[in-house]
């Protein structure tokens, strides 16, 4: 008599298992989607905490980019000019 008492929750759960849907949506994908803009945030504060002296070069990267390629430009024609020593005179471009 003992022995379909200890069948019955196999029983159960089987069934349940063929009750369940295949692919159930995971947690990760039941979450709002990430903005790209969040993502980058979350991955730079990773790199900040796990890798300090990378992140420290990343920091580095950015300051060191100038604003467009018209000030690369003429910071490199007054470099170029300021060699020569043109009585203090500096190259401004307007026209690109």
């Amino acid at each position: 008599m003992q022995q379909p008492k200890a069948r019955v929750p196999q029983l159960v759960l089987q069934v349940r298992r063929l009750l369940l849907p295949l692919h159930q949506p995971t947690v990760k994908k039941l979450q709002k989607p990430v903005k790209p803009t969040q993502r980058r945030a979350r991955l730079r504060r990773l790199t900040r905490r796990k890798h300090p002296l990378q992140a420290r070069q990343q920091l580095k990267q950015v300051r060191m980019q100038p604003e467009s390629m018209q000030a690369r430009l003429r910071s490199r024609i007054n470099k170029y000019c300021s060699r020569f020593l043109m009585c203090g005179y500096h190259l401004t471009i307007h026209w690109i």
